[in-house]
């Protein structure tokens, strides 16, 4: 029986994804463990410095589930989109599949960190039930399409900087100077009503602050963290273009991304 084109590709992204998984964690028995050990510093770290400093909540949210709620985000973004920088040359062997394409290879990539991601979410939050904390839901609506929001922004920039990672090879290198500032500029571990409007302005043209915001905000309602200034078609028209971009960069320069070396 002749399998359709879209069975073929989906029989070939969970193929690229299960090869992605057990690339990242199979070869260490405890590969899961060190993908939890960095959100849980960060969020160890800032909650004990900052929470020192301004007290066990900010904005009426626990200081812990406030700087988690911003620190498992971003770093997500941050590594799903370094990743997707390599993810063309870290599969260039497979292309001598006729099926499988680069865009394959990138997607994979993303659903990887994606799932990881979840997984991350419920042991931290579990952990967090555990101790008491109040994690009921205020807007499950918001917070699942909050989700696909990140999701989709995430693989928009990480189609467009696939390619350029293909094309040219110091992408990585500046991926990750520009990633680092975005860390301090996105409010994981402070609220944006304390900075003066005048920068204020300028902090909200960056994307994760609004989805961050907006996770916030539907976790527990806009009585206790009222994000009146995230704008959630903002980022939505971001992601369209990136993604947009980043597809017919993949379609323009397909030939350059199999033969490149």
């Amino acid at each position: 029986m002749k399998r359709s084109s879209l069975t073929i590709q989906l029989t070939v992204l969970k193929s690229l994804l299960l090869r992605e998984i057990k690339g990242k964690y199979g070869e260490f028995k405890l590969g899961f463990l060190w993908a939890i050990i960095e959100p849980l510093t960060h969020i160890v770290i800032l909650s004990y410095v900052f929470g020192t400093i301004k007290g066990k909540t900010l904005a009426g949210i626990d200081f812990p589930i406030f700087v988690t709620l911003g620190v498992i985000p971003f770093l997500t973004f941050r590594k799903t989109v370094s990743q997707c920088t390599g993810a063309i040359d870290s599969n260039a062997g497979l292309f001598e599949y006729t099926h499988v394409k680069p865009v394959d290879a990138v997607f994979a990539r993303i659903l990887a960190e994606f799932l990881t991601a979840l997984l991350i979410v419920l042991i931290v939050f579990g952990f967090y039930l555990l101790l008491g904390y109040d994690l009921s839901v205020a807007n499950p609506p918001r917070l699942i399409g909050t989700f696909a929001l990140l999701v989709f922004l995430t693989s928009g920039l990480g189609l467009t900087l696939s390619v350029f990672g293909r094309l040219y090879k110091e992408t990585k290198k500046f991926v990750s100077i520009f990633l680092r500032p975005i860390y301090f500029l996105s409010a994981i571990f402070y609220s944006i009503e304390i900075v003066p409007q005048q920068f204020r302005d300028y902090l909200l043209w960056n994307p994760m602050l609004h989805i961050i915001s907006l996770f916030r905000e539907s976790l527990f309602g806009d009585i206790v963290f009222d994000a009146y200034y995230a704008d959630p078609a903002y980022v939505f028209k971001i992601g369209f273009v990136m993604n947009f971009f980043g597809l017919l960069a993949h379609k323009y320069y397909a030939k350059r991304l199999l033969n490149e070396t």
